[in-house]
């Protein structure tokens, strides 16, 4: 957890979770972090296709690709871009036989 959600929460100022499933359609590329001193990388979803998310990259975080199936947990910002609170591989799993 970020200093920053920690606050937000302690505050009562936290901003509706959401999460998404899919597969990257676009990206992931580096992006400047948008007036702060870390990059981003930005990418889009299949299911969400009118949605911009924005990842702070990080050396802990997992490398998707294009192509990946997704878990995307993230919150909107005013302006209408996704701020991925963290990202996880989503499985494919086979239908059921019978």
């Amino acid at each position: 957890m970020k200093v920053v959600d920690l606050i937000r929460r302690i505050a009562g100022k936290k901003e509706e979770s959401r999460e998404v499933v899919g597969t990257i359609i676009s990206g992931p590329v580096s992006a400047p972090g948008g007036g702060t001193t870390r990059s981003a990388q930005v990418f889009r979803l299949d299911s969400r296709p009118d949605l911009e998310f924005r990842q702070e990259i990080s050396p802990l975080e997992s490398e998707h690709r294009r192509g990946d199936r997704v878990r995307v947990h993230y919150h909107l910002t005013k302006e209408g871009v996704a701020v991925v609170e963290w990202i996880e591989s989503a499985e494919v799993r086979p239908a059921p036989r019978g």
